[in-house]
């Protein structure tokens, strides 16, 4: 079952925050432009934030979230580095549209160990990524213009708004009211007299971090995801059978 926006701040505010701004009140139509704004602790929009980032947060402990048909990049001829879209959160697997097969994912260490490895041109062979840049790192030097498509885990696809309450929030039920402990925690933060709490804000936080630990149910199926070998280079020259390819010209094909 979807829960919405809405639900999700309904529940925030008449179980959690007790925060409706007293009897009268039509909290879910007012903006932070409205006077009655001021009677409530948390405006509808800031709420929001909060559980934005919460559903964000379950989306990196759980990698809940996969696709093969999201994400994708153009490669230009001598261009070896790619940005990739900020919602990804890993790459499973890179497949080249022009080859018709799959990229082996490969260590960076891997990569620069081989000679040349700047120079060299050819048929895209290996691919690394790195995260913090949001970018990925092609090898060789592409000779032609191409598309890679991306299997990855991904944050939630959208962003939700106050402007549309309606939005869907798709976490299984069991999560939905877990994940909003994290957005109570980061709303007892708000630094106001009437709001700022940081002993509930950490019992929330706790709370959240109990369900969706490493340690939790939740928490092992991530486990099986992310395992997998990866081969670190160790000061040898790699021999591996992809990089023996012959040269010719001096580039690698």
């Amino acid at each position: 079952m979807s829960h919405t926006l809405l639900d999700g701040i309904t529940y925030l505010r008449t179980s959690v925050l007790d925060d409706t701004g007293g009897t009268g009140i039509d909290w879910p139509s007012i903006t932070e432009a409205d006077d009655e704004n001021h009677q409530l602790r948390w405006s509808n929009e800031e709420i929001t934030i909060f559980i934005n980032e919460a559903w964000k947060q379950v989306a990196r402990r759980l990698l809940c979230y996969r696709s093969a048909d999201l994400f994708s990049t153009a490669v230009k001829i001598g261009t070896n580095k790619y940005s990739i879209d900020p919602k990804i959160l890993k790459i499973i697997s890179i497949e080249s549209l022009k080859q018709q097969e799959k990229i082996q994912e490969r260590d960076f260490l891997e990569i620069i160990a081989i000679r040349d490895w700047r120079d060299n041109t050819g048929y895209i062979k290996a691919w690394c990524p790195e995260y913090d840049s949001q970018e990925i790192l092609v090898y060789p030097k592409p000779i032609q213009d191409d598309t890679l498509y991306m299997a990855v885990y991904h944050l939630p696809p959208i962003d939700l708004t106050w402007t549309n309450p309606s939005q869907k929030i798709t976490v299984r039920d069991e999560w939905f009211l877990g994940m909003l402990n994290y957005a109570a925690g980061l709303a007892y933060l708000k630094d106001e007299a009437n709001s700022l709490d940081e002993g509930r804000s950490k019992m929330f936080m706790d709370k959240f971090m109990t369900e969706f630990s490493d340690t939790s149910a939740y928490a092992e199926s991530r486990k099986h995801k992310t395992a997998h070998r990866q081969i670190k280079y160790g000061g040898i020259e790699p021999s591996l059978p992809w990089l023996q390819r012959p040269r010719q010209g001096g580039k690698w094909y």
